[in-house]
């Protein structure tokens, strides 16, 4: 179902030598702990995975959720079914999973109907056209896109970003899309 963990250190260690490190053994910690959490609920079909950045320096699941509900008035809330902290509102790398994954519903990230319908939403803490992901973001990014991808049939192909479905920078000019996933999913 996975890619070895040899094959995730050998891209984990494709990104920029300045940022944090994380062990092989916290990502097999890291992937077992995914399928642990996931496997417990039911899907329906999906299509697309969708890669989005918050755009901001800081955040979490809860953060984003409130933001969701009072300002944009989405009574479903958190728009994402996945976000992935930066180590500031939320720990480094840590996958948080959204009501919208737990309930099986659309998401609200992309402001189109096929997207946001047949699209499963992460959202990586940070503002990537100033900074660039950790490493224990994209580690965590990997591992969950190498499960959904496998659990949810997902062409590699349909592993987009938000900026190729509508016109906007997200996930920010700094997102190593083609270092990560280019070479390393099948």
């Amino acid at each position: 179902m996975f890619l070895p963990a040899i094959v995730c250190m050998t891209v984990y260690f494709m990104l920029p030598a300045y940022k944090p490190t994380i062990t092989a053994e916290q990502l097999k910690k890291g992937l077992a702990s995914v399928s642990r959490q996931l496997d417990c609920y039911s899907v329906r079909k999906w299509e697309y995975i969708v890669i989005h950045h918050s755009g901001t320096k800081s955040g979490n699941a809860g953060e984003f959720d409130k933001f969701h509900r009072e300002k944009r008035r989405w009574k479903n809330g958190l728009g994402y079914h996945f976000v992935i902290g930066n180590g500031d509102g939320a720990g480094n790398g840590l996958v948080e999973i959204g009501d919208r994954w737990v309930n099986q519903q659309s998401g609200a990230h992309v402001g189109i109907n096929k997207y946001n319908r047949y699209g499963i939403g992460i959202c990586m803490v940070g503002n990537f056209n100033e900074s660039y992901p950790t490493r224990a973001q994209m580690a965590s990014l990997f591992v969950l896109t190498q499960y959904l991808q496998a659990r949810c049939n997902i062409s590699s192909k349909n592993i987009i970003l938000h900026s190729d479905c509508k016109n906007t920078d997200c996930p920010g000019a700094n997102f190593p899309y083609d270092k990560l996933f280019a070479q390393a999913l099948p």
